[in-house]
């Protein structure tokens, strides 16, 4: 599968469905309303969408007072967007802008799906180079034959966390895949944020009693502390294999490696878990 030259032909049967781009009532109105939703979120002040196409996001931006550029690698695109836009677009890829400075906002719309795969680590910290909050949104059509670097909601979660970016509770109904992130702004709103994820679904698959004696008072327990995984995978240290309900106690009792290695041969034999990753092997190989 080859890129697509996204030139008149693309914008002209836009998304296969010979319609053309500027005529497509779903992405003017879609764009225009994240546009909205977005704004009312955050107030931004400045904002940078990568990927504009024809320039929706950018005019829509401006009618909200604010300072709004767009950057689209198709030169037919951004030579031909809508009025409101066409002097703040340049026809630039992205890979190969260097910003003069931090945006407020950042958005990629259903963009990072068409690029080559190769360059996604690269794009995805392009993006957060770009801004504290960054919007994502990129579908999981493999039929569409422009789609080249189709990968889950999650996997692009995966990405933006490993460069210390939070998701916010922000929905916007006409792209439900779409997710704002925010920069985590300390070590321990990232760590909170790992918390959250988890929490719930230990509590209830330990049915809220501790592990080792059944009483129904607890703390949640990471069993392999996060000094053994690092910053960038600290969200490992939080996953549910690697938690546990222990009562204040038996808690006390499990902050040393012996007992560490103990906890993990009760969650393997308690619910099947196996720990095959590198940051629990010293707590495996005795």
């Amino acid at each position: 599968m080859t890129i697509a030259p996204y030139n008149q032909d693309y914008y002209d049967n836009y998304g296969h469905a010979n319609e053309k781009y500027l005529d497509s009532v779903a992405v003017k109105f879609g764009l225009e309303g994240l546009a909205r939703a977005l704004h009312k979120e955050l107030k931004p002040k400045s904002h940078l969408d990568v990927g504009c196409g024809m320039g929706f996001m950018v005019e829509a931006m401006r009618k909200l007072g604010v300072e709004s550029y767009g950057i689209e690698k198709s030169e037919y695109a951004a030579e031909n967007c809508v009025d409101g836009a066409y002097p703040y677009v340049d026809a630039i890829d992205f890979v190969e802008f260097v910003p003069d400075k931090k945006y407020d906002l950042v958005t990629c719309v259903e963009v990072i799906e068409h690029i080559e795969p190769f360059q996604t680590e690269e794009f995805i910290t392009g993006l957060c180079d770009c801004s504290d909050y960054v919007y994502l949104s990129s579908d999981e059509d493999y039929n569409e034959p422009t789609h080249t670097n189709v990968r889950t909601s999650g996997e692009w979660k995966k990405l933006m966390l490993d460069r210390g970016y939070i998701d916010l509770k922000f929905s916007y109904n006409r792209i439900p895949w779409g997710v704002l992130y925010k920069k985590a702004e300390t070590y321990s709103e990232f760590e909170r944020y790992y918390d959250l994820q988890t929490r719930t679904a230990v509590i209830n698959r330990d049915k809220g009693r501790c592990l080792v004696c059944g009483t129904n008072r607890y703390h949640v327990h990471e069993i392999v502390p996060r000094s053994a995984f690092g910053v960038r995978e600290m969200s490992n240290c939080y996953v549910v294999k690697n938690r546990c309900l222990l009562c204040p106690s038996c808690h006390t009792e499990a902050h040393t490696v012996k007992n560490r290695i103990a906890m993990l041969g009760i969650m393997s034999e308690k619910y099947g878990y196996k720990y095959p990753e590198q940051w629990f092997q010293k707590y495996t190989q005795e």
